[in-house]
């Protein structure tokens, strides 16, 4: 009962990190797209992007730690950071590998910037972007869990605990439960 509720922690936390990096990196994104912004405007966010991406989450959450203490809020915090980088770089590639009729077409009927990429662009990355997140949602849940190790919350903490204390039993139980409930979050994902 103790795993399921913090294998649970561990997936709101991957879940709560995973909506503040979809929330900041889809205009970030579009920004970042050279079909969309101008270079004075994509490339510093490309560089940002790649921080963010070079950062590990447990270095991340280490920093945060400082200010947050030791919550599992403070693991979301890191995941939702370290996902910006990565959900950014792959938005603003499905945005520059878009088709190009929708946007020509959007453009001869007298659209202005934004809604070239309202009408001409967002439908056809949409469901690129989707995936993006929920594959990035998935492997959240695997970075909760090691955040937890740090003391951030969720199956990692326990995980920790016990193996203070040799229980493999416990730490075996803990691991069944963290590769059932990937496999389960990995099955609804791939109904959406």
């Amino acid at each position: 009962g103790k795993a399921i509720e913090a294998t649970i922690d561990s997936i709101q936390m991957a879940w709560v990190g995973t909506v503040i990096a979809a929330v900041i990196s889809l205009p970030l994104g579009f920004l970042a797209a050279a079909n969309v912004a101008p270079r004075v405007v994509r490339y510093p966010l490309r560089v940002v992007f790649d921080i963010i991406r070079a950062i590990p989450e447990l270095v991340l959450a280490v920093i945060i730690l400082s200010v947050t203490g030791l919550t599992p809020f403070t693991g979301a915090l890191a995941i939702g950071i370290h996902s910006i980088g990565t959900l950014g770089k792959w938005t603003f590639e499905a945005v520059e590998n878009a088709e190009t009729g929708p946007v020509e077409a959007a453009t001869a009927a007298g659209a202005n910037r934004s809604q070239m990429v309202r009408w001409g662009l967002w439908p056809q990355v949409l469901p690129e972007i989707l995936s993006f997140w929920l594959y990035r949602f998935e492997v959240n849940v695997r970075a909760g869990a090691v955040l937890g190790l740090i003391g951030a919350g969720g199956v990692g903490q326990m995980l920790d605990a016990n193996a203070r204390y040799h229980r493999w039993d416990v730490i075996g139980m803990l691991l069944i439960v963290v590769v059932v409930a990937t496999i389960v979050v990995d099955l609804l994902s791939g109904t959406m």
